[in-house]
């Protein structure tokens, strides 16, 4: 399982080579079921929570 907050599009560059990136994608992907999530972060709702409860002068 791999996640990630990247476009597939992205990874050559962010690997720094697209020939290689495209060849290991191109193998993954190929028996590989894309399960594409939308919505807000949950990450980031913990965060934004966290953020505000200190704001009120609320510790965790």
């Amino acid at each position: 399982m791999i996640t990630t907050n990247r476009p597939t599009e992205d990874w050559g560059q962010f690997l720094g080579d697209v020939p290689a990136t495209t060849a290991i994608l191109d193998r993954f992907l190929e028996h590989a079921e894309i399960l594409t999530m939308t919505g807000k972060s949950y990450r980031m709702r913990r965060r934004a929570n966290a953020g505000a409860s200190s704001e009120a002068g609320v510790k965790e």
